[in-house]
């Protein structure tokens, strides 16, 4: 991905040197068909199941109706030279995994495959340019330089799909259209539903407040992480390992002992109970919580020092986790809520990574 940034504003900037109207580059169908295998096993929406534009920008693809093996036919009978990256043997990467064992799998168990998949692309590409579409007209973003906002209550009173390609879109925008990696769609989806106030995308931030749904770029600093904890398990982030427990069975009463009623639960680090999907992320200065009514924010409990992390889940922020210089973990208790009684609920314990 960081190679293709580079690529990119390569051509750009030597398009704009010798004044070209247009950049050509060699996509082939095969690298379409790749792409749209890639997509499939990612669990993609309608745009990036999309078939590759022919044309975006200064970008064309003359070559999409043409295969590799006609590609290099026709440099092997007029004596062309060309090159290989060595890289496309490597396993280790998805599209040459799907290059060399999924495509072969297919060719011999399901020969139609290139058409089929080829017509799907075709068709996602209608869906995704109607719900473009739609989304613009239904749910309009202010630009205000590096901050886009639309309304909160139109917002979600659209329909989720366009809810999620209106992030999308936005998303695209705020970075200019450039070749970027766009999130996962369960990421938006999290936040497209109402099921976090705030989520942090690496490159942009997203939150739900004073009326309006704001995505901005972050601020210095402000850029890093996020972490979605849906089930039990064990998760890693930053210096943080959390172990994901069943909540069922736990007494609220033990949950920093890790103490349980039949459930057994190691007591290596502190830990607290929260409502999946839970989201770790950076805490941002506003990040609060209200025990007794009382307003009080993940600094105000640590004093301003150490590192933190803002743990929300489905109710709002369960707790913040402080990180010291020592490396020590502490867990800072959010509102007094019955996260413990619902179903589904977790108990997360934290403690540093080894």
């Amino acid at each position: 991905a960081a190679a293709r940034l580079y690529r990119h504003a390569a051509w750009n900037a030597e398009a704009r040197r010798v004044g070209a109207a247009k950049i050509l580059v060699a996509h082939t169908r095969d690298d379409l068909l790749e792409t749209a295998l890639m997509r499939v096993l990612r669990g993609s929406g309608p745009a990036g199941l999309a078939a590759m534009p022919r044309e975006r920008g200064r970008v064309l693809r003359p070559l999409l109706e043409t295969g590799r093996a006609d590609v290099l036919a026709y440099l092997a009978e007029r004596g062309i030279p060309y090159r290989t990256d060595s890289t496309n043997a490597d396993p280790a990467f998805l599209r040459n995994r799907i290059r060399l064992k999924l495509i072969p799998c297919l060719d011999e168990n399901f020969p139609s495959w290139r058409k089929t998949l080829a017509d799907l692309a075709a068709t996602q590409r209608l869906v995704a340019d109607f719900l473009e579409a739609e989304a613009a007209a239904r749910i309009p973003w202010e630009e205000a330089g590096a901050l886009r906002t639309t309304g909160r209550d139109n917002f979600f009173s659209q329909p989720a799909i366009l809810r999620e390609e209106a992030l999308f879109t936005a998303l695209d925008r705020l970075s200019g259209g450039g070749p970027v990696e766009p999130p996962r769609r369960k990421s938006l989806r999290l936040f497209a539903r109402g099921k976090t106030r705030s989520l942090d995308l690496g490159r942009a931030i997203l939150k739900n407040d004073s009326g309006r749904v704001a995505m901005a770029l972050p601020r210095p600093g402000e850029s890093g992480f996020s972490l979605l904890i849906k089930a039990p398990g064990i998760y890693k982030l930053k210096r943080l390992c959390v172990h994901a427990f069943s909540g069922a069975g736990l007494s609220p009463a033990r949950q920093i002992q890790g103490e349980t009623a039949g459930t057994p639960l190691p007591s290596r680090g502190p830990g607290f109970f929260a409502c999946p999907p839970v989201a770790l992320r950076r805490y941002y200065p506003g990040d609060a919580v209200f025990p007794e009514g009382r307003r009080r924010r993940g600094t105000d409990m640590t004093g301003g020092g150490g590192d933190l992390v803002t743990a929300e889940d489905a109710l709002g922020i369960a707790a913040f986790i402080a990180g010291a210089r020592d490396g020590s973990v502490a867990v800072l208790a959010g509102e007094e809520r019955p996260r413990a009684g619902r179903e589904g609920c977790l108990f997360l314990e934290v403690r540093k990574k080894r």
